[in-house]
Parts: C-alpha cells; structure tokens; sequence
C-alpha cells in the first residue's frame, strides 16, 4: 500500500430505482458524466466496484458495521475484508477513513471500537486525525487558509460555469 492515497469518503451515486433513497440521487447520475458538475455522490461499497474517485470517505468503519456484525465468522469476514479493500482502492487522490468511539443506536449509546481492518492497514502510510496522542496535522490558522481557498476556488467555479452558461 505504498502508493495508497494517505487519506477517504464513499461517494457514489445509487442505481437501484426501486429505493427511495436512491431515487433522490438520480438527478445527480444523469449529470455525472457532465466535466464542471461538482456534487458529492453517496453509494455503497457494493455499487461502488469497478468505479474511481478523486476523493474517497469510508465513515463508521467499526466493528459491527465493516464488517458487519452478522459477517463476523471466519468465511464472510472475507468478504468483508473484500469490501473494505474495494472501499479503499476507489480513491484516486485521497482517501479519509472515520469511526466513532460512541454511537446512539435505537436510543441507547454505545462504546464502538474501530474496524479491525484499520489496523490491517501499512501503518506508515495512515496518519491518525484526532485520536489521543495523535500529533496535530495543521493549526487552526492553516485549516482557515485552506478552508477559505477552497470556497474561493468554488466560487471562481461557480463564476465560470455562470459565464459559460451566459455566453
């Protein structure tokens, strides 16, 4: 994993009519292949094979959710090893991957411990973001600077999609 992205989100747009959810995401399938259409797209592991992203977020990789907590014998862990493994090589760029320490399922708060597969991972080529102990990445004045690039980049976007539309 030397070559791996050092950071991940999944994005990717649903294609199951049938759902609801996935139907709300239909707008955004019909202008994926359009070049200046900048908007995020949600999928799951399983839609996601065979497709590639700029930037990948894999969120709550826990235990009990990858892998899921009725895959945990020895011949569906694979599987879900698999999964993650799809997870990880969509990201061309960048691929940021998050868990909770605590989650509210059906009212109730519960201690979750990260995926097992976190620690599966080339430790040299993770960098830890906000676990105890972790050596702080950026300073507040540096995250504001890229922060306010980043918007300003979008609007420069923006600008000029406004101004190839008008002309």
């Amino acid at each position: 994993m030397a070559d791996a992205p050092e950071t991940i989100w999944l994005q990717r747009p649903c294609r199951d009519p049938e759902n609801e959810w996935c139907g709300e995401t239909t707008w955004c399938e019909d202008k994926q292949n359009d070049d200046d259409y900048d908007a995020v797209q949600l999928s799951t592991l399983h839609a996601a094979k065979g497709l590639e992203y700029k930037h990948v977020f894999l969120v709550g990789v826990e235990e009990g959710i990858l892998p899921h907590r009725e895959s945990l014998d020895q011949t569906k862990i694979e599987e879900e090893r698999r999964l993650m493994y799809v997870g990880i090589t969509r990201a061309q760029r960048s691929l940021t991957i998050s868990h909770c320490h605590k989650r509210k399922r059906a009212g109730e708060w519960l201690f979750v411990e990260p995926s097992r597969f976190i620690s599966e991972l080339v430790q040299e080529d993770v960098r830890y973001i906000g676990k105890p102990g972790a050596a702080a990445t950026t300073n507040r004045e540096a995250g504001q600077a890229r922060l306010n690039a980043l918007k300003a980049a979008m609007a420069r976007s923006k600008q000029e999609r406004q101004n190839g539309d008008a002309g």
